[in-house]
């Protein structure tokens, strides 16, 4: 079926704003979440003081 270890689209959004009819869409993409909160800490010094929830 061609699935890798992530079952996702990279078209969720197409390019007249709307959203891919299709199965298997995802706007949550772990591995750039990631990457965005080391930059924002690492690089940007953000970090929280203490738990905000």
């Amino acid at each position: 079926m061609g699935a890798t270890t992530i079952w996702e689209r990279w078209d969720s959004i197409l390019p007249d704003g709307s959203f891919n009819p299709k199965n298997m869409n995802s706007l949550n993409h772990y591995a750039y979440g990631s990457i965005g909160d080391w930059m924002y800490r690492k690089i940007g010094g953000l970090n929280e003081l203490a738990p905000g929830y």
